[in-house]
This record gives C-alpha cells, sequence and structure tokens, in this order.
C-alpha cells in the first residue's frame, strides 16, 4: 500500500502566513519520505514543493526591509514639519485701515481678490517685485489681507519693497511682526 503524500495547501498572500504553511507542508513531505525509506519522491509533490518555495521567495524578496520604512517615515516626518513651518514664512499680512476699502475687498471672491492683488503689484512698477508669484490672497476676519507666495524670498521682497500696497487699498500697510519682551526687575 502506497504512504499518502500530504496535499498541496493554498499559498496564503501574506508571507508569513505562507512561511507557516510552508514549513507544515515540508515536515510533513519530510516525515512521508521518511516512512517510505528509500521510494522515489513523487514529481508532483517535488513541484509543490518548488512552486510554494519559489513564490515565497519572491514575496520575501519583494518586502521591504524594516529600516527602509523606518526611513522612509522619518524623511516624511522632516518634510511635514518643513512644510508647515515655511508656510508662514510665506506669508505677508497686509494691514488695511480703510472701512470701504474693507468692505471692497470683501464683496471680491477669493479668485478676484487674488487679482487685484496681483495687478497692484504689476502697476507698481518695481522690477524687484514684478515676478512675484501669488499663490492665495484671503481677506481675514480684521479686514486685513493674508497674501501667500510661492517662496519664501519672494514674501521678503514684497516685505522690503512695500511700495505697491498703497495699490491694493487706501491706508493699506504691510504688517511687520513683532515680538513683545518681558523684562522683570528693571
Amino acid at each position: 500500500m502506497a504512504t499518502p503524500w500530504p496535499q498541496q495547501p493554498a499559498w496564503p498572500p501574506p508571507f508569513r502566513e505562507h512561511a507557516t504553511r510552508l514549513s507544515t507542508y515540508l515536515q510533513d513531505a519530510l516525515t512521508c519520505i521518511d516512512r517510505t525509506n528509500s521510494q522515489p519522491v513523487p514529481a508532483d509533490l517535488v513541484k509543490i514543493i518548488i512552486h510554494g518555495t519559489l513564490t515565497f521567495i519572491l514575496k520575501v524578496q519583494h518586502t521591504p526591509d524594516l529600516n527602509t520604512v523606518c526611513d522612509a517615515l522619518r524623511i516624511l516626518q522632516t518634510e511635514t514639519k518643513t512644510t508647515s513651518e515655511t508656510t508662514t514664512q510665506r506669508e505677508v499680512v497686509v494691514n488695511i485701515r480703510d472701512p470701504s476699502t474693507i468692505q471692497s475687498l470683501r464683496a471680491m471672491n477669493p479668485r478676484n481678490l487674488k487679482a487685484h492683488v496681483e495687478r497692484a503689484i504689476a502697476q507698481s512698477g518695481n522690477e524687484n517685485i514684478a515676478n512675484i508669484k501669488i499663490l492665495s490672497s484671503n481677506q481675514l476676519k480684521s479686514g486685513d489681507l493674508s497674501i501667500k507666495t510661492a517662496t519664501s524670498s519672494e514674501t521678503e521682497a514684497l516685505k522690503q519693497f512695500a511700495d505697491s500696497v498703497h495699490r491694493i487699498g487706501h491706508r493699506a500697510t504691510v504688517r511687520i511682526p513683532t515680538y513683545g519682551v518681558l523684562a522683570h526687575s528693571i
């Protein structure tokens, strides 16, 4: 009577589960080979063993290394931090003190507001700020304008050459951020 060989299992997609089933299958096959002494191993069994081993090897080869995944996550975290920091560095706030200007700007939609700011920059005639790319322009609740540029150097140029700001509206000025200092026991 012939020794029953183990049946071919379905190879699951997760490589750890595949490794477990392959290991169990190979142990069962080895037990059957030991029981049959010197009888030849059927070609079907060898084919199943080779197929299972090759697919497992391919899965392991295509699984990323844990260090690679950790490095990629660290890079993404760093990029996220620098992106949030540079967003505030690319913003210019224009104070508008004239109520009628605030009302007229409030009536504009964001696209028209951006076009209005770009037109004011273009009409200034200042070659240092002529090629500045405005990404967005929004009106704050206070009535002031928040202008975001493509780079922080463009933001610095807008702050330095603020002559175009009066074209945005009457009594408009660029807000220069100041930081309060507490001095004790003076």
